[in-house]
């Protein structure tokens, strides 16, 4: 057995593993959906979701605020907050490059290198497909 099947294997079983958790979970909640315990850890899961929306909200609020006041920082109780700015960043097109010099001139030889860019693998469940 090579290298990667054995990898595959140990990885397609861990997989399996984790959906079995995820069913064995759902079960778990439906069977004991009466179980007050179990009740107060939802809700206290809602709440954490509802103050993070609402902190992402107050976020947008708060970075528009300190723009058009010209604040860079607020320092409170808490937290501090302090602004990015907006900036303008140096690009260079390529595409227009491509355009006007071409893959056999020298310019283009001189400015354009290849470069490896590492490899990734995707992982997809085959019954959700």
């Amino acid at each position: 057995m090579s290298k990667l099947t054995e990898s595959f294997e140990k990885f397609d079983n861990k997989q399996n593993r984790y959906l079995k958790l995820l069913a064995d979970i759902a079960e778990f909640e439906l069977l004991n959906k009466d179980n007050e315990i179990l009740k107060k850890y939802r809700q206290l899961l809602k709440k954490k979701e509802d103050i993070e929306k609402s902190i992402k909200e107050d976020k947008d609020i708060l970075y528009t605020q300190m723009l058009e006041e010209d604040m860079d920082l607020l320092e409170g109780k808490y937290i501090n907050v302090s602004l990015k700015r907006p900036y303008y960043k140096t690009d260079f097109d390529l595409t227009q490059f491509k355009k006007d010099y071409k893959p056999t001139s020298s310019m283009y030889k001189k400015y354009v290198k290849q470069k490896l860019v590492k490899g990734n693998i995707i992982i997809k469940d085959p019954q959700k497909e």
